[in-house]
Order: structure tokens, then sequence, then C-alpha cells
């Protein structure tokens, strides 16, 4: 080995960033190269260590995400423990995000998340624009628990914050990406740094278009489904004209023209009132019975005839103002974003028209937040101190036909909603440091939301509006808190307890089949009680850390298939239907094996259990939350060591990650057609590369022993059948990057 000194400094750095949450450390008898690395978070609007925060909180940096060949959010918030990633029925590229059990997979624009998703401290209020790309990322920090105080905003279970790369005035930088990969994909992007004033203004630009061909495939008319066509850019402006103030100009924009997400059916039900008309007309005009012969022959088979593809433009704006005034820190957010969506799904996966749902989704909003943040009382108090303002509004459409074309009686409807929402919030949080090991928190936010929506359905083959235009407007108000006490009983170990409080503002049905079903659901709410231990061990070369905690869930808002009141017919609505009470476990960790040897996994128990139901909720007491694994594990091994390359020294790294779901159900109402069995998925990557000369090669295979399970499930049988959303088969694929 030619240069054993630099290998040193190289497996520093790259171990430095492969911990899900570390804290740099000095000491006089263990080089740095031997200890977990520092990541600085900003969970409470301030910068701080992972392993000081008293909250539960994972954080990702580029290096580690690129070392997993993660390219999207979904792909490493799933391996954070506590956490579930489902898609939707939209058809189109939504995530709905879970923490501890609590979260919203429902796309609909009149339903919130229940966690809170964050671009460079902007809200993203729509689940369409929540599922973020990685491209040129600092970092990804996930808060599990109510975030009720510092975030507020629709985080009463947690909240996702992706940070990006700023522009560096210091010295210009760059650089490429390839990818090939299986079913023809190729992504192509790349990052350029600019000083234009040497340590006071810099640009920074980042590009990534990706290609894929579709997996899925209609055995009706041989189109291919699951394809992947994304151009995604951001910029960045920054000016730093003295030590005590910068301004960052950012924008980013989102395009997708791509093949509609696939359904599969698992189980169709031909004596509904929706198929037992239908056939009805099929038997009397020659054409065929929708029943099992359309079953999906496969987990990437159908008999589709519907594509309406998967088409979005996403873009936002943002302007970051930061003043130091000398023992505080103003900060100022002022965002605007928009989106502009058309997608689909086939329900039926058959050439009738059964369930070719369309989704029209338009929505733009504006966001100003504005902090202060400092120290007083002798540099004891830590305070943050501010306001927050966000507008909303939007225009949704859904088309949804239930019948044959050909059958004049049959049932579709067009709805749409017509929604403005507002909110408005003041929070303030301090951590008082009692003694040297000893701190206290408090905080609290108070927010208030209004919202309006305007409805109407209608029948297009009755030709009448089953709901004429209808509005609605409600408003809620609260009150959210966290107290917080942490010990440090050295600066290796460190323990908390905490209670904290959130919210979810209520809403409308949105799918109502008639007035008397467009109905207010009400807001959810949740404490959480935890106690938690975050250590460093053996001179920093082993991390634990563990959290237990209790939420009390209050008022959950979910999706059930009731009968109408008045007509009796099957529809969809949103309540209030119970309340639970969940109990878990947390651990997360990271051991320094050797040199160039690493390990690190993770864990969640989560025990659920539904409380005070409502009358006719149509969920049992036995059922349990959706989204919610009883165990979920993680864990991940890393080797690396130097090999000669020409005249210099390059770095082989071998990654190999498992990740474990027990059976979990899909859906509120708990059925065989949404339960999904437990499953385990396997990733790995083998790459060579080189810190002197900026590249880096590897090999790439997610999902290696090509498992099949679904990122969604739903039990349509009261209407018409079941479905399945299938997970990506195995790809590999090569890998290359070249820093300049």
């Amino acid at each position: 080995m030619k240069n054993p000194g630099f290998l040193r400094i190289y497996v520093a750095g790259v171990l430095a960033t492969t911990s899900a949450s570390g804290a740099l450390a000095q000491d006089s008898n263990v080089s740095s190269w031997e200890q977990l690395g520092d990541i600085v978070v900003t969970a409470q609007k301030r910068e701080q260590t992972v392993q000081t925060v008293p909250i539960a909180i994972s954080a990702v940096t580029a290096g580690e995400l690129e070392r997993r060949s993660a390219t999207n959010i979904t792909d490493i918030v799933s391996k954070t423990p506590g956490v579930e990633v489902t898609t939707s029925s939209q058809g189109g590229g939504n995530a709905g995000f879970f923490i501890r059990g609590i979260g919203q997979f429902d796309f609909i624009a009149t339903t919130d998340p229940g966690v809170g998703v964050y671009l460079d401290g902007v809200y993203i209020a729509r689940t369409a624009g929540g599922a973020l790309d990685l491209l040129d990322i600092d970092r990804v920090e996930v808060l599990r628990g109510p975030q009720g105080t510092l975030f507020g905003k629709n985080a009463v279970g947690g909240a996702i914050s992706v940070y990006t790369l700023a522009p560096d005035a210091r010295e210009a930088s760059g650089k490429v990406l390839a990818r090939l990969g299986e079913n023809y994909r190729m992504d192509v992007g790349g990052t350029v740094n600019l000083p234009l004033v040497t340590d006071e203004l810099a640009v920074r630009f980042s590009a990534l278009t990706k290609n894929q061909r579709g997996y899925g495939k209609s055995l009706f008319d041989g189109q291919k489904m699951n394809g992947t066509d994304q151009l995604i850019m951001r910029g960045a402006l920054r000016w730093t004209p003295s030590p005590s103030f910068s301004a960052e100009l950012a924008a980013d924009w989102t395009h997708v023209d791509e093949d509609e997400k696939m359904a599969i059916v698992t189980a169709i039900n031909s004596t509904s009132f929706v198929t037992i008309p239908q056939n009805q007309f099929a038997l009397d005009n020659g054409l065929q019975l929708y029943d099992d012969r359309f079953l999906s022959p496969g987990a990437y088979r159908n008999y589709s005839g519907f594509h309406p593809g998967n088409k979005s433009d996403i873009w936002g704006t943002r302007l970051t103002l930061s003043w130091d005034i000398g023992g505080a820190e103003i900060r100022s957010i002022t965002a605007y974003r928009e989106l502009d969506s058309f997608t689909g799904l086939d329900f039926d996966a058959s050439p009738y028209p059964l369930g070719d749902q369309t989704v029209d989704d338009s929505q733009n909003q504006f966001s100003q937040e504005l902090v202060i943040t400092g120290k007083t009382f002798a540099d004891r108090l830590d305070y943050a101190i501010g306001g927050y303002y966000l507008r909303e509004k939007g225009f949704s459409a859904i088309y949804l036909p239930l019948s044959y074309a050909e059958n004049p009686d049959g049932f579709d409807t067009y709805t749409t909603n017509d929604f403005k929402n507002r909110t408005a919030a003041l929070f303030a949080q301090g951590t008082y440091k009692v003694t040297d090991g000893l701190s206290l928190t408090a905080g609290g936010r108070y927010s208030y939301e209004k919202k309006i929506d305007t409805i109407e359905t209608y029948a297009n083959k009755f030709f009448v509006d089953l709901v004429p235009l209808t509005r609605q407007s409600d408003r809620w108000k609260f009150f959210t808190w966290r107290l917080a006490a942490q010990y440090e009983f050295s600066r290796d170990v460190m323990a908390y307890a905490s209670a904290a409080t959130g919210f979810k503002s209520g809403g409308f049905n949105g799918r109502a089949q008639s007035v008397n079903t467009f109905l207010a659901f009400d807001q959810e709410k949740a404490i959480t009680y935890e106690l938690g231990l975050k250590t460093r061990l053996f001179d920093r070369r082993v991390q634990f850390n563990v959290a237990l905690f209790q939420t009390d869930y209050k008022n959950i808002q979910t999706t059930l298939n009731l009968p109408d009141p008045v007509t009796g017919v099957t529809v969809n609505v949103v309540g209030n239907p119970a309340d639970a009470r969940i109990r878990g476990a947390e651990v997360e960790g990271l051991a320094l094996i050797g040199q160039g040897l690493s390990v690190d996994f993770s864990g969640t128990y989560l025990d659920n259990k539904y409380r005070n139901l409502v009358a006719g909720a149509d969920i049992d007491k036995t059922d349990k939350l959706p989204d919610t694994p009883k165990w979920a594990l993680n864990a991940g091994g890393q080797y690396q060591f130097g090999v000669p390359v020409g005249s210099e020294d390059a770095m082989v790294t071998a990654r190999l990650d498992w990740s474990y779901k027990s059976s979990f159900y899909f859906n509120a109402q708990n059925s065989i057609y949404n339960f999904q069995k437990g499953y385990s998925v396997f990733n790995g990557r083998l790459g060579i590369g080189s810190e002197t000369d900026g590249w880096n090669l590897a090999l790439y295979g997610k999902n290696l022993f090509d498992k099949r399970y679904a990122t969604h499930k739903e039990d349509l049988m009261a209407f018409v059948y079941a479905i399945a959303l299938p997970a990506p088969p195995r790809e590999l694929g090569i890998e290359f990057t070249k820093a300049f």
C-alpha cells in the first residue's frame, strides 16, 4: 500500500458519514479515524449534533445515501426506525408516510398528511409533491413522534426534512452521475457550484434525468406500466456580504411524463351492487362478464386497457434570509410552490372501464416563517421564537366510471373539490441548562386553521348532480406543547424524558356521493410520552440509542366503506371513528468492528390497540392500525479496503443491507384483501473509488432476491374488486460518479 496515511484519512471521512445518527469526537487515546463522526441537525431550529437532541431522530448524510444507492426519500426513510412508506390508489407518484403508526395514505386534497415533509425548511402540503428525489442532498432528518411545537403543521406523527447543499463561494466544484440498470434504466445528472465573488457570492445548479422502461405489462394490449420518465432541476444563489448576513434564493422544478402505475386485481366480487347490473348488460349484449377471468395472472401482469399515464409539473421558489444581530439570529423563509398533476389508475385491470379512475390536481401554496433563535441568561437558555403562515388553494377533479362504456344506465361520477386553506401559528421553545448535566425544555404553539371546500359530484350518464355545488367551511384552533428533561451523564451518555403533543386539522369528505355524506370530520390529536437513551461507547466506536414511548392517538381520521344513510349504497366516507393507544420501542446502533468494517442496525416494536370506537364505525377492537407492522428490523454491513490503481490508491467498498417487516394491514378496516404478510428485502452495492481523483464506480442491486410484495392494497369488494400495487422487482445496475 503506497499511502497508508491517505487511506486512514479516507476511511475516517467515510465512516463519519455512515452513522444514521452520530457525533464527532476527539479523544487523546484514539485517533479520529477510528471514531464515529458527527451529524449536525437543525431539529430544534438551531445547529446541534444528533446525540445531544432530546428527540428520537435519525439523520442520514449524502455519503450514506450514495452508499445505499438511494435515489428518493422513500428509499431511505423506510429503513428508519418506526417509519413506513406506502403508495396510494391515485396511480401517480404519491407517497404516504407513517411514523409510529400515525400517517395518512389517502391522496385526496381534502385530507392532509399526518407526517410533515419539508424541503429546506418549506412545508410541502400535498402528498403528490412529497416523494422528493435525492438530488444534490446534504442530509435527511427524520423526527419521530409529534412535532407540534417547532414544526406544527400536520406533524402529528413526525416530520421528514430534506436539506440540499448550499452554494459555496470558496471554490468551484461539480459532480456528474450516470446510472444504468435493468429495464433500460438510464439516469444522467450533474451539479455545478460556481463562486461569482470569492467568499461572498456563489451559484449552484443541479439537474437529473431519470428514465426506465416499465416492469408491468398489459396482456390485453402489450402496454408497459410502472415506467419512469422524469426531469429534476434545482438552482440556488447565495450571497454572504458579511459574517452577520446571508441570503439564499433557490428554485426547484420536477417534470414527470411517464407510464401510469399498475394495479393487480387479487379478487373480484361479481355479485355486488355494481357488477350485477353491469354483468347483466354484458349478457344482454354479447360481452364478456367481469368475473374471475380478469384476475391478474402475475405480480406484473394484468389485462388493462386504460393507460392515462402519470404527468406532473411541480415547482417552487424559496428565499431564506439570515441575520446575526449579536447574541441572536433572525431567520426568514419565504416560499411559493405550485403543483399540476394528471394521473390515473385502472382499478379493474381489464379492458372494461369498471374503475378507470383519473385524478386531475392543481394546487399552489405560499408560506412565510420567521424565527428568532439565540442564547440568554449567561448562555444557559437556548430559545426559539417564531411565527408561521400558510395560504393554500387548489382544484381537484376525480373521474370514476363504474360501468361498461356502452351501458346508458351505468354509474359514472365526476367529482370536483375547489379548496382554500389558511394556517397561522405562533410558537416558542426554550432549553435551560440547570446544571452542567441537567437541561429542561418547554415549548408551545398556538395554531389557527381555516378550510373552505366547494364540492360538486356529477353522475355523467344520468345527467344529474348527485351533489350540486355545495360549499362548506370550518376552522380549528389548537395549542400544542412539548416538555422534556435531559441529563448528560458524560459527553457520551445522555438520557431524556419527554411529553409532546401534535394535531392535524380536520377536513371534508371529498368523495361525497350525496349531500348528506358531504360531512366535515374533526381534527386528530396525539400525545406521546417518551424515554430515551443516547450513547457512545468503547472510545466512540459503538453508538447505541434506544427510545420507549406510548402515544394516545385521538379522533383518528380514516376512510371507511359505509352504506349511505339514505340510499343504502356503499360509499367512501372519511370520519373519526376511533381512538388508539400505541406503545413501542426503537433501537438504533452503529459499530466500528475494525479497520474498514462497520455494522449498523435498527429495530422497532409497535403494539397498537383501537379504543373508544364510534357506533357504526365498521372497525373492530381487534383490528390494527394501517401500515403498522409489529416488528420492523434493519441491518447493514460495510467493509472497505484499499487497493492500488495505477499510481494512486483507491478504496473498495462492499455493502449489504437487509430489512424485514412483519405482517400488517393497509387499511383501518382489516381484511384478507388488504393484508400484507411479513417479508425481507436485501440490497447490495460493490464500489471502487478514489478520493484524490474524485471518481467512483459501483455495481448495485435492489431487492436482490426478487421478493414480491405490495406497496399498497385496497379492499374494494363492496364495490367490485380488491387490488394491490406491486413493489418493484429486482434491479441490478452500474453507477459512475466523478467529482471535480
